[in-house]
């Protein structure tokens, strides 16, 4: 009997702790988010009063501070919506479809989840995508590492780009298409277009253009 009471005084202990390091790590991401919004808040605010040859330079900035801010992120396709939903039983969600019982690999800790965009309310729509901000890129690669699990529970995974990545993934996409059709196999890692060839993989390089093309941009005039 005494021998019972000692081991739950030791389970009790340790789920304390374990706790306490969780919201340590929940802290510090929060702490690193609200850095990185005040950051680019002042960097919006400059670009207003700058000249035009700076504020490219201000835009690639902000751009770098949003990539930053979302590096530890992936985006869940196909989480089930309810029509009434808390952000405790959302992460508490999220983190049950991403348990396994037959594996024994350790479970990413999760530091924030957030829908993304507004609820219709209609309990017919299509659920919305789940940003789930991982404590770590540790952490972010342990949920990859999980895809097949959650591809079998109808969940996808994708990473969360900022506006100017998914203009240039849209813009890559014909490339991907060509790639594909040619058995190179592409693939993605985050917005940068990859693709196997021969057991290897390549960054994809765009072509060069035509010299003809060249020439008239650098001053040439077509003929008609």
């Amino acid at each position: 009997m005494q021998e019972d009471r000692v081991s739950i005084t030791m389970m009790e202990t340790d789920n304390t702790e374990l706790k306490k390091q969780l919201s340590k790590m929940q802290k510090q991401s929060t702490g690193k988010t609200a850095a990185l919004e005040q950051r680019m808040s002042q960097l919006e605010t400059k670009s207003f009063s700058m000249p035009e040859h700076k504020t490219s330079n201000i835009e690639h900035d902000l751009e770098v501070l949003q990539q930053k801010q979302r590096e530890c992120d992936l985006v869940f396709y196909g989480v089930p919506e309810p029509p009434v939903e808390s952000l405790p039983a959302l992460r508490e969600h999220v983190a049950s479809l991403m348990d396994a019982e037959s594996d024994d690999r350790p479970r990413p800790q999760i530091a924030d989840v957030r829908r993304m965009g507004r609820s219709t309310g209609s309990i017919n729509a299509k659920p919305r995508p789940v940003v789930v901000s991982f404590a770590s890129k540790i952490d972010k690669s342990r949920g990859l590492k999980l895809k097949a699990v959650l591809r079998a529970k109808n969940i996808k995974l994708a990473p969360n780009l900022t506006p100017a990545q998914q203009t240039a993934k849209k813009r890559l996409q014909p490339a991907a298409n060509v790639l594909y059709s040619e058995g190179k196999k592409p693939f993605w890692r985050v917005a940068k277009l990859w693709y196997w060839q021969e057991g290897k993989s390549f960054p994809y390089l765009p072509p060069p253009p035509p010299r003809g093309a060249a020439q008239n941009g650098a001053g040439g005039v077509a003929s008609s």
